[in-house]
């Protein structure tokens, strides 16, 4: 059974985008343009990680989490997707479980590969093997060339 995401974003090719990363991933996938539409998906809909954006109108990402985490069933990885620059605090704020920034443009598809790693993949990690840091080469590739 593939794990089921629910995007969650007022724009509508960001929420085009960020679906089709997760179905590439594997993922079945559900989408809302904003809180409201998402808490009413809930219904039909039960998602293991929910990828949701701060600011959208309706219902914002703050006021989602707070009706989301309220629900006794609802156990899904919350996953904030944000531009703001303090994003890990206002995720610490609402309860969100990964805080993602916009400004980074492969830190989305780099979280949810990590989020949907098999247990013996992540004790791998865990037992000291970590994959190289995308990018690695180019930046050592810079750096020898700058000095």
């Amino acid at each position: 059974m593939s794990t089921r995401v629910l995007v969650v974003d007022d724009h509508p090719l960001v929420r085009k985008a960020l679906a089709e990363e997760c179905r590439w991933l594997g993922c079945a996938v559900a989408t809302a343009a904003n809180g409201a539409e998402a808490l009413d998906l809930l219904d039909t809909f039960d998602p293991d990680i929910i990828v949701l954006d701060l600011r959208m109108p309706v219902m914002d990402g703050r006021e989602f989490a707070f009706h989301y985490r309220r629900r006794t069933h609802c156990q899904a990885v919350l996953v904030l997707l944000s531009a703001e620059d303090n994003v890990e605090r206002i995720g610490q704020d609402m309860g969100a479980d990964v805080c993602v920034s916009k400004q980074h443009p492969n830190a989305f598809r780099e979280t949810m590969a990590l989020l949907l790693e098999s247990p013996q993949q992540r004790e791998c990690r865990q037992d000291g093997f970590k994959p190289p840091a995308a990018g690695s080469e180019e930046r050592s590739e810079r750096g020898s060339r700058s000095g």
